[in-house]
């Protein structure tokens, strides 16, 4: 009979890399690489046929037969994770080869392994052929070489032999039962992973639940175990909002003044903690106590504060002052610092038990954030979940789970960490996700019987919309395209955006047809840029905790070439005319204050990077098609000022608070949007010319509806024609429970 058919093909070998079919693990010189889920299915799917070309189509009908997913985008992240796990290389690839349009082959020699016999711990065999050997040996193969007996009567010889092997037997039935103990104990049977059963929609209110929160704030979600509290904001205020846990119709809290943040809830005293700006310019927070369900709102005004939660008991109040987390007593005396932490702490979260706390840090130089532990006292403080970018966690009622949000993998999505460890039964401290897809799922809150996680479902959605000057009305423009930051070719043929919410970089005619896509996930570009003679395009790129970097790629299609290099945050790039140089500017961020960096001019053929004079604290820079002029913005004032490269000097063109500035095509004008002073529901545009230094204004966005939100930044753009470009905001934000069995 063939080997083949003797031992069938559940390892298989190529290169350095050894995979188990059966028990789904890839191993390299003996230590095992992370890939599970589908990304070790399409693996295995390629392993089947090498040197065979799996289609698209094949890995679809396989993988998702009867499920609606973003195909494209599940593939490409799978495909991607399989070569980093490989160490290989799309342009030079080993293992995967990329056939376009049509689907993958794997190119490397496969070979069958023949199974080796299982072993247990330090190299012992197991029980049973120990115990094979126990038998078919006798006792002697278990015990030392005894001494030889004293010669006696034959009486005391026989007693002599029979307690000798008396010992023996018991110390092999021993060895035996220890052994089987062993083997018991690591066969025992696996916790179960976390498993969903359904999602439910609980609010249809369609307000923004997200857009006045930053990064480093996430919206906060409490529950009393019949009623889900969220935030709803707008361009005025905060509103503090509930809904009923099987979910129906929004109800506002009354609440008799303007705050900014929801806090906490105490079930047990069943009263809110908000908080409100010290001033208009401070981030530190006076908080105030409101009973449910109405009340007088009560403040103690002793501290200023950036987060801040009661402990379970409600005595004790830990809150955050940036990087340091302090308690005091609940009413706010005796304030001490318990620890200092990396980044901005916020989202307190305490253990079933009340012995220690959770919170989230946000690295304001990579724009990450993590989550960090420590007991209660402020000892024993450790980092939780190393190299994740996750936020805002909660431990489910019986400490069994921590629930989690993070972009591991694209996208936030929830996640589940098993926490109890149980002897009896083997516990895999791997996070599993519980969410997948477009919609990012943030601010997870676990329901007080631990059987349903809530959390705020938000879905990225942009309409983009034309302002005929002529006609002096907004109209759809590129219908049906969710994008940001549109740029168009020198002669107007083509135009290149970022789509929302992936974030990835495509080209297309101007008017949407022939499309390209140029980027993938888990790259987020950003502003793109033509060169003049349209063969490639610049544009900002960032991956998980890297800063941000200025790249180049064939507008055909190709490898995107990483272009400016340093710690700092490069971004805003601009092509002079001859499409030998790149203008860019770069910032360094930090509390309470971005500091930008001096605008730098990249030469492309010999890589020599030089400083514009006199620009430190400028960004934005827009080179004017002739070549003689660039625009940029003071992050001190917003006023726009102007290089002449000619004088080598700088002038200010408008104290106007000024963004997006754009050239005429003619370089005799320059185009911009601008934040009114007096009334936040105007967004005004303008057009300031060279001749006369004068703004006129062109538009009020906020006629075309709510074209701008923290979704896409306050993008506006400008057609071939001189037409004004803006976006709808057509998101929606939810909230959301999501049920589960989480054993």
């Amino acid at each position: 009979m063939a080997e083949s058919d003797q031992f069938p093909k559940q390892r298989l070998r190529f290169g350095p890399f050894e995979v188990d079919l059966r028990a789904g693990e890839l191993w390299k010189a003996g230590k095992r690489r992370k890939l599970t889920g589908q990304p070790f299915s399409v693996l295995a799917i390629l392993l089947e046929r090498p040197g065979e070309v799996v289609t698209r189509e094949e890995l679809q009908k396989r993988l998702w037969p009867d499920t609606f997913v973003d195909v494209d985008h599940n593939l490409n992240t799978a495909i991607n994770k399989i070569r980093e796990a490989l160490n290989d290389s799309s342009e030079r690839p080993q293992f995967i080869e990329t056939l376009s349009r049509r689907g993958y082959r794997f190119i490397a020699p496969v070979e069958s392994v023949r199974p080796d016999p299982p072993l247990l711990p330090n190299g012992a065999e197991s029980a049973s052929s120990i115990a094979s050997e126990a038998q078919s040996d006798g006792p002697a193969a278990t015990t030392a070489t005894p001494l030889a007996p004293v010669i006696a009567p034959g009486h005391a010889r026989a007693t002599y032999h029979s307690r000798f092997s008396r010992k023996t037997r018991m110390a092999g039935l021993s060895a035996i039962a220890i052994v089987a103990l062993v083997v018991l104990y690591l066969l025992r049977p696996t916790v179960p992973p976390p498993r969903v059963i359904g999602m439910r929609q609980l609010t249809h209110d369609g307000t923004t639940k997200l857009g006045l929160r930053a990064d480093s704030m996430p919206s906060e979600m409490f529950t009393d175990g019949t009623r889900v509290y969220f935030e709803k904001g707008d361009s005025v205020q905060n509103t503090v909002m509930q809904v009923s846990t099987m979910g129906g119709d929004s109800e506002q809290v009354p609440i008799p003044f303007h705050f900014v943040g929801l806090a906490d809830l105490s079930v047990s005293q069943s009263k809110l903690l908000l908080y409100t700006p010290v001033n208009a310019t401070e981030t530190l927070n006076v908080l105030w106590t409101m009973p449910l369900p109405t009340g007088q709102p009560q403040s103690n005004g002793k501290l200023a504060v950036y987060d801040a939660a009661w402990s379970p008991d409600g005595d004790w109040l830990y809150y955050t002052i940036g990087s340091d987390l302090w308690a005091a007593r609940n009413d706010e005396s005796q304030p001490r610092k318990l620890l200092s932490g990396e980044g901005l702490l916020t989202c307190l979260r305490f253990s079933h038990d009340g012995q220690r706390i959770r919170f989230s840090a946000f690295d304001e130089v990579r724009k990450t954030t993590s989550v960090w532990e420590a007991r209660t006292d402020g000892s024993h403080l450790r980092p939780v979940l190393q190299g994740w970018n996750a936020s805002c966690g909660s431990w489910t009622p019986d400490g069994k789970y921590f629930i989690f949000a993070s972009t591991r993998g694209g996208g936030w999505n929830l996640w589940a960490m098993r926490e109890q460890r149980e002897w009896w039964r083997k516990t895999d401290p791997e996070p599993v996700r519980l969410t997948v897809g477009q919609m990012s799922s943030v601010s997870p809150l676990p329901s007080t019987d631990g059987k349903t996680i809530f959390f705020i479902g938000s879905t990225p959605r942009g309409e983009l919309v034309r302002y005929d000057l002529q006609k002096r009305l907004f109209v759809p423009y590129l219908p049906g395209l969710s994008a940001d930051g549109l740029a168009f070719s020198r002669d107007g043929s083509r135009v290149a955006w970022t789509t929302v919410p992936e974030g990835t970089l495509w080209q297309s005619k101007a008017d949407g047809s022939d499309r390209h896509e140029l980027t993938f996930p888990p790259m987020l570009s950003l502003f793109p840029r033509w060169s003049p003679d349209g063969t490639r395009i610049a544009f900002v790129a960032q991956e998980p905790g890297k800063p941000s970097k200025i790249y180049v790629v064939p507008a055909a299609g190709g490898f995107a070439e990483q272009v400016t290099s340093g710690e700092l945050d490069d971004s805003d790039p601009s092509w002079s005319p001859d499409g030998d140089a790149l203008a860019f500017g770069s910032l360094t961020p930090s509390a309470p204050k971005v500091q930008h960096e001096p605008i730098q001019i990249l030469d492309l053929r010999s890589r020599a990077v030089t400083v514009l004079p006199d620009s430190i604290g400028y960004f934005s820079p827009r080179w004017s098609p002739d070549g003689r002029w660039l625009v940029a913005l003071d992050d001190d004032t917003f006023a726009l000022e102007l290089y002449s490269f000619a004088t080598r000097k700088w002038e200010q063109l408008t104290n106007l608070d000024s963004e997006y500035p754009n050239w005429s095509s003619d370089s005799k004008c320059v185009f911009f949007s601008s934040l009114s002073i007096q009334s936040v529901a105007q967004e005004p545009y303008y057009r300031i010319c060279l001749s006369d230094r004068k703004p006129q204004l062109l538009v009020n966005m906020a006629d075309g509806g709510q074209l701008v939100s923290s979704t896409f930044g306050l993008w506006t753009g400008v057609t071939p024609d001189g037409s004004i470009l803006g976006i709808r905001d057509i998101s929606i934000e939810e909230v959301y429970a999501l049920d589960v069995e989480l054993h």
